[in-house]
């Protein structure tokens, strides 16, 4: 990708029509790395017992399964948050049983603590450009004061 092109990927208009053009073509949906079932074992060991209700933040969501996987496995307390509200709406319409939110993670609109885990699942990626190994000052403290003292990233 040129850089004009990876400037795009921080743009909820990129987004807004890529899964508008998604939902066009009957795609359900697009995992970027790997699909639920490859990282099952490690979400079972490293997430804390569902019982323990855990606040789930998936930063990013897109249309993954993520938040449906992990609900099936009994983790109810989650908040999907994505800067297309295309994809939003399209997630809601799925799975009305998820709490979905138009939100940038660049500036969470979430109160002070309120979150034990944040999932990025490719979120950071999306938002690099320039040297993926630096990702730009603002990028790097995305959740900071949503998450409680002890947080799970």
């Amino acid at each position: 990708m040129d850089v004009k092109s990876t400037k795009e990927l921080g743009s909820p208009d990129y987004w807004n029509k890529r899964y508008n053009k998604g939902a066009e073509s009957e795609q359900a949906t697009y995992e970027w790395f790997r699909t639920f079932e490859k990282l099952r074992f490690f979400f079972e060991k490293e997430l804390p017992n569902a019982s323990l209700e855990p606040r789930i933040l998936h930063l990013g969501c897109g249309d993954s399964t993520l938040p449906a996987d992990l609900a099936n496995l009994q983790y109810r307390n989650q908040i999907s948050v994505d800067f297309s509200d295309v994809v939003i709406k399209q997630m809601q319409s799925k799975h009305p049983d998820l709490e979905w939110r138009v939100d940038d993670v660049r500036k969470l609109g979430l109160d002070s603590s309120s979150i034990d885990i944040a999932i990025d699942k490719g979120t950071l990626d999306a938002m690099l450009y320039g040297s993926q190994w630096d990702p730009p000052r603002r990028f790097k403290p995305m959740s900071g004061n949503t998450l409680t003292k002890s947080p799970e990233y």
